[in-house]
């Protein structure tokens, strides 16, 4: 039984600038930023004033912000900052430069009293869970949903399988969310080149199907790795165009729309974030 982890922070955010008039902070402030790069977040600021590699945080990734931490570096007169954030209900550190949000934040939330901070931290703490606690019913709405669909798809990639040799491998993971157990897999993918076209491989053609084999039980999920899908390096994009299934009764089950049973990637990350 897999422990769901879930948490998707739907707030819209354009763009963070300097305005005449900044957004003034208080206790029942709202604070939220962007992750600016791909990199490691930790949940202490170490005596080096590095964070630690707790997390892995893509870049685009939205946090609330609970406070700061300026660290003096043992080493020097100087210091380093960072921000406080919340991610998936969890609390991190990251790089003041690393993080997108209102230039003010920082100081502001620098010169609040202890009394100040310590509530505005709590706040967001309170809305953290709150959160949390909404997208994981958003998330188990929608694996409830693939059930009559017959599959759900938790995660793939594609990925260059060796820079020694021409080849594009997929991996793939899924979900099954009926009552029946699954027998085999028939995934089908098509491979795009950075023009658009479609990727015609030498051996296997156009269409490309690979085979995955169970059983995969109720409630449990499976993974497949296809290495050399295509022996090339051409590929720049890939699409799912079709899934078969078969279950341990005979009977089969075809989906023509893969993208409808395809988990978003920060509920992936988030359902299964202790693996």
């Amino acid at each position: 039984m897999y422990k769901f982890f879930l948490f998707l922070l739907l707030i819209p955010v354009t763009s963070f600038c300097q305005t005449t008039k900044d957004r003034v902070l208080n206790d029942t402030t709202m604070a939220v930023g962007i992750v600016g790069e791909d990199g490691y977040v930790g949940k202490n600021v170490e005596s080096y004033c590095y964070t630690g590699i707790d997390k892995y945080l893509k870049r685009g990734s939205a946090v609330l912000i609970s406070g700061i931490n300026n660290c003096k570096k043992s080493y020097s007169t100087e210091y380093s900052q960072f921000y406080e954030i919340i991610y998936n209900n969890q609390t991190y550190f990251i790089e003041k430069e690393k993080l997108l949000t209102e230039l003010s934040y920082y100081s502001q939330i620098q010169n609040m009293s202890s009394s100040l901070a310590d509530s505005f931290r709590t706040n967001a703490q309170r809305l953290g869970e709150l959160l949390y606690e909404g997208d994981t019913k958003k998330a188990l709405r929608f694996l409830d949903g693939c059930k009559s669909k017959g599959l759900a798809v938790l995660d793939w990639s594609f990925y260059d399988e060796s820079e020694y040799t021409e080849g594009t491998s997929v991996s793939i993971k899924v979900y099954n969310p009926t009552q029946k157990t699954i027998k085999y897999l028939w995934f089908t993918f098509i491979g795009y080149n950075p023009v658009g076209d479609k990727v015609v491989d030498r051996k296997r053609g156009l269409n490309i199907t690979m085979k995955g084999v169970g059983p995969i039980k109720p409630d449990e999920s499976g993974t497949y790795k296809y290495t050399y899908v295509w022996f090339t390096d051409l590929v720049e994009t890939v699409k799912i165009i079709s899934i078969k299934v078969q279950y341990m009764d005979g009977t089969f089950k075809t989906i023509t729309n893969p993208k409808e049973i395809t988990l978003p990637n920060k509920l992936y990350e988030m359902l299964f974030e202790d693996e």
